[in-house]
């Protein structure tokens, strides 16, 4: 009974729709949510803004190969693979530009493939 149980509870995270996120500390319950491709060396969107404090959820899938994504002032580091979307959730905690790359080789110009996130103040309202 209990190898069923464990069983039952291992294959339901295993087809649960959030398998295959990724998390970071400090994500809230409604992220800002982007949708982004890669492939052969650019991120589309190329430059994404989201606010300091405010979870942000990146929707990414490899269009043609194997690529990352790695924003290392906020250790983001992941590997997307060809036609699989990947989620990855952070928070981002200071204020600024910050340089996206991708973080698995493919290719001659891979030195190239890279975005930009900015990370704006968050406004105050009356």
């Amino acid at each position: 009974m209990y190898a069923m149980v464990v069983t039952t509870l291992v294959m339901a995270m295993l087809a649960s729709p959030t398998a295959n996120v990724v998390r970071r500390q400090g994500e809230t319950a409604s992220p800002q949510v982007i949708t982004m491709t890669a492939k052969k060396y650019e991120f589309t969107p190329s430059t994404i803004t989201v606010v300091r404090g405010h979870a942000v959820r990146i929707e990414a899938t490899a269009l043609d190969k194997t690529h990352g994504i790695e924003i290392k002032s906020f250790n983001v580091k992941v590997k997307l693979e060809k036609g699989k979307t990947t989620v990855i959730e952070f928070m981002p905690d200071r204020a600024g530009e910050f340089e996206i790359r991708c973080s698995e080789f493919c290719g001659f110009g891979h030195g190239h493939m890279k975005g930009k996130l900015i990370v704006v103040e968050a406004t105050k309202g009356p």
